[in-house]
C-alpha cells in the first residue's frame, strides 16, 4: 500500500473514531426527508453550486439512479458507499475530504455542514439502488442510428443528382456515337 493511501486510511479511521463520540451511528442513520435528498442530489450533480465553489461530485463520481449520463467515471462509484463505510465513515469522509485526489480540490473549499448533511442524505438514499451499467451501449446505439439516418438522407437527396449526371453522360455518349457513325 502506498504511503499516501495508508496515511489517508489512518486519517479516515481517526476521523471516524473522533466523530463517533459526537455523532452516534443511530442518530446519523435516521431517514432523511425527500427535500434533503433532492438537495443532496442537486449538489452532487452540480445543478446547485457548493457555497465555497468546489467542483460537483458528478464530475468524477457516479451514483445509480441519476439521469443520463449519471456522473463521471474517474472516481469510484459511490452508489453503495454508505454500506461500505457506514454512517460514521461517510460523515467523516464528507467532513474531511482527505482523499489524495480530492484534497487539492477542496483544501480551500470545504463543504458546509448543510452541504454535508444533504450529500449524506443523498448517498444514504442511493445505497438502496442497484448499480447501473455504463452508458456505453446508449452511445453505440445513438452512433449507429445516426449513421443510418445520415445514409438515408444522403441517398434521398443525392439520387436525383446521380440520375441527372448519368442522363447527361448518356446523352453526350449518344451524340458522340452518332457523330462518329
Amino acid at each position: 500500500m502506498h504511503a499516501a493511501r495508508r496515511n489517508a486510511a489512518i486519517q479516515l479511521f481517526a476521523a471516524a473514531i473522533s466523530l463517533a463520540q459526537f455523532f452516534p451511528a443511530d442518530a446519523l442513520a435516521q431517514t432523511a426527508s425527500p427535500d434533503l435528498i433532492r438537495a443532496g442530489e442537486s449538489l452532487f450533480r452540480g445543478t446547485t453550486r457548493f457555497t465555497h465553489g468546489g467542483p460537483a461530485c458528478a464530475a468524477c463520481h457516479h451514483v445509480s439512479g441519476l439521469p443520463f449520463p449519471g456522473g463521471g467515471t474517474m472516481g469510484p462509484d459511490l452508489t453503495h458507499e454508505y454500506s461500505k463505510v457506514g454512517a460514521v465513515g461517510l460523515q467523516g469522509s464528507l467532513q474531511t475530504l482527505f482523499f489524495p485526489t480530492m484534497t487539492p480540490l477542496f483544501a480551500n473549499r470545504p463543504l458546509t455542514t448543510d452541504e454535508q448533511n444533504q450529500l449524506f442524505a443523498f448517498l444514504e438514499n442511493a445505497d438502496s439502488k442497484p448499480i447501473a451499467g455504463t452508458p456505453t451501449g446508449v452511445f453505440a446505439w445513438v452512433a449507429v442510428i445516426g449513421c443510418v439516418l445520415l445514409l438515408i438522407v444522403t441517398w434521398l437527396l443525392g439520387r436525383k443528382r446521380i440520375q441527372s449526371v448519368r442522363k447527361a453522360m448518356l446523352h453526350r455518349a449518344v451524340q458522340k456515337r452518332g457523330a462518329v457513325s
